[in-house]
């Protein structure tokens, strides 16, 4: 018997365009309920596939992560962070979901008794101090339920930290990670940063 998809609810084609590596396995592709990290669908594809189609998706906000994972199923890059709205109830496609492969892994958590809704964070910025360097540099942007977090840093030996940023500016930041050998070919797992609210002016 034909299952046939259901003509008042919406579809949503992700797609990537990735030149695949050679140990590169599938693609995972995971809806979470906007504001959240519960899943409400994911989907799986060869690399080589270049998408995946969700059928009959409900008539809501969602975020998108992708994952390209290796053959064994470990995470050689992410591209997380999109968002899919299908309230209008109309087909969307998410284009061209580019993997980087990452050289770092990033976890974080607040400190007790403070979270992203309680302060009114917006998205979470990394920064970068090479060893050379006196001053952190900003680097690259994520978001609250994006944790863990692979990315990508300059080859380097360097310290990371992250900052929680929100309307007014910033209101929680880590400490600085210990120094961190960074190359193109292994992936530095950085830990589990904390997230510390500011009492006065952030650093």
């Amino acid at each position: 018997m034909k299952i046939y998809s259901d003509e008042e609810l919406p579809s949503l084609e992700v797609t990537w365009d990735t030149a695949c590596p050679a140990d590169a396995g599938d693609v995972r592709i995971v809806l979470y309920t906007w504001g959240t990290h519960e899943v409400a669908a994911e989907m799986k594809a060869p690399c080589a596939a270049g998408q995946v189609l969700f059928v009959d998706v409900p008539r809501e906000q969602f975020r998108v992560d992708g994952y390209l994972l290796d053959r064994a199923g470990e995470v050689l890059g992410a591209n997380q962070g999109w968002e899919a709205d299908l309230r209008n109830g109309l087909s969307e496609r998410l284009l061209s979901m580019y993997f980087q492969i990452a050289n770092v892994k990033i976890a974080w958590e607040f400190e007790e008794g403070v979270s992203c809704a309680s302060l009114g964070v917006s998205y979470l910025s990394s920064e970068i101090r090479v060893r050379e360097s006196s001053t952190f540099d900003h680097w690259n942007p994520t978001f609250c339920e994006s944790n863990p977090w692979w990315a990508y840093f300059p080859t380097s030996t360097s310290q990371i930290r992250l900052r929680a940023v929100g309307e007014a500016g910033t209101v929680a930041v880590s400490e600085p990670t210990p120094e961190l050998v960074l190359t193109e070919t292994a992936r530095t797992d950085a830990g589990t940063l904390l997230l510390r609210r500011c009492d006065g002016a952030c650093p």
